[in-house]
């Protein structure tokens, strides 16, 4: 005489692998989406880095020019020049 397990633990276990599959792949969906949106926001600020990158430059650019001007016409007057 053979003794079999119960059915019921069978299937206890084949619900509790279904279960723990299930959670894996909605766990797997949620990061790969989290990471496309990662990657969307890092492009954004990415971008936006650039830009205030480029205005700081222009800026600094025009206030030493602004400097060069200024001390160039001060040594002009230093030198006696007058306009």
């Amino acid at each position: 005489m053979e003794i079999h397990k119960p059915k019921f633990i069978k299937g206890f276990i084949a619900e509790i692998f279904v279960i723990v599959i299930g959670i894996s792949l909605a766990v797997t969906a949620e990061r790969i989406v989290e990471s496309f949106q990662h990657q969307k926001e890092e492009k954004g600020v990415i971008s936006r880095m650039i830009q205030e990158l480029k205005r700081d430059s222009s800026d600094l650019a025009y206030k030493n020019q602004q400097d060069t001007l200024k001390g160039s016409i001060r040594g002009l007057h230093s030198q006696g020049f007058s306009f």
